[in-house]
């Protein structure tokens, strides 16, 4: 019987690389960019909290109204607002008293 060594393994596949290359593979095709979120400008900025405090109510107005104290933005659906248009759209949610 004859006895197989590193050497004699290798030389059967064994791990060792073929000597003809192997043709790379095709090119996958570019990845989508990820499409940017829309720029709002102020004013509809401020329409879209207004709208979300409409829809939401009291407890939504207390969160914003805790974020406009602490000086603090919110991103919401990928879009930032921060606490002065937070504030501006509190202060058109608001009943005046």
């Amino acid at each position: 019987s004859r006895r197989v060594t590193r050497s004699t393994a290798a030389g059967r596949g064994g791990g060792a690389r073929p000597a003809v290359s192997q043709p790379e593979a095709a090119p996958s095709p570019p990845a989508q960019e990820p499409v940017a979120a829309p720029v709002l400008s102020r004013e509809e900025q401020v329409q879209h909290v207004y709208q979300l405090l409409v829809q939401k109510g009291e407890e939504a107005g207390a969160e914003v109204r805790q974020r406009v104290a602490a000086n603090k933005g919110v991103v919401a659906r990928g879009l930032y607002f921060d606490a002065d248009v937070l504030g501006e759209a509190l202060e058109l949610w608001q009943p005046r008293e």
